[in-house]
């Protein structure tokens, strides 16, 4: 059996190398590099989202509407949060969002807006959204009229589903005014017209807001559906 020993000498470190390694750690570690942004310039994080005012809706199908959003848990144990800086000018265009669905809805005077809140040191930001729903618009009266011969008007509106649609669609008598709903609407009228054999039905949703009502500070609205069987 035989062993092999092997020494090798070590050699000295040049004092230019040891000067060269104290410096790495000052160049790369302490020293910010050019393309870091300053924090102290940066825009707060939008963390969090408040409603107030808003009755007929919750916050939660208010938040649906509004482009503006919240880092999650995660993101923040990550600290992955520049996707969520805060841009007033977007908040506004939620602000703007919020009264579209709401006039849409039937409350053609709803406000709101935006207040936003920032933090002592800067960094952190919340917005309140604020809404004044206003007076919901309702329907005082609904009409369907036929444009047709009596004999084909009279077994249309003798037809037990199309009384039963008439009474109930979304633009019925007492029920609010909603726009959004005026594609449902003629589609189930023209659907119907279909299955009782007229194959090109033309339906149409006519509306009209009553003058005198708008004085005592109650909406009120009359709506027509036209049809041609």
């Amino acid at each position: 059996m035989r062993t092999h020993l092997s020494f090798c000498r070590k050699r000295a470190v040049s004092p230019f190398l040891w000067a060269l390694f104290l410096c790495l750690p000052m160049l790369f570690g302490m020293t910010p590099l050019p393309h870091q942004p300053d924090p102290e310039k940066e825009p707060p994080v939008l963390y969090q989202i408040r409603f107030e005012g808003n009755i007929t809706y919750p916050s939660l199908v208010l938040r649906e509407q509004i482009a503006a959003a919240t880092p999650s848990l995660r993101e923040r144990l990550f600290r992955r949060v520049g996707a969520y800086t805060v841009d007033p000018d977007e908040l506004q265009k939620d602000a703007i969002r919020l009264e579209r669905f709401y006039r849409r809805r039937g409350f053609p005077n709803a406000v709101v807006v935006a207040d936003l809140r920032v933090k002592e040191n800067g960094r952190r930001a919340s917005v309140t959204f604020r809404v004044e729903e206003g007076l919901a618009q309702r329907i005082v009266r609904s009409e369907v009229v036929i444009h047709a011969d009596s004999a084909t008007e009279n077994r249309i509106r003798g037809d037990r589903a199309f009384v039963a649609l008439v009474n109930n669609h979304a633009m019925a008598e007492g029920k609010r005014y909603q726009p959004i709903f005026t594609t449902d609407v003629t589609g189930a009228f023209r659907s119907m017209l279909e299955e009782m054999g007229y194959p090109w039905p033309e339906v149409e949703v006519v509306a009209e807001a009553d003058k005198e009502a708008e004085g005592d500070g109650d909406a009120e609205l009359d709506q027509e559906a036209e049809g041609d069987g």
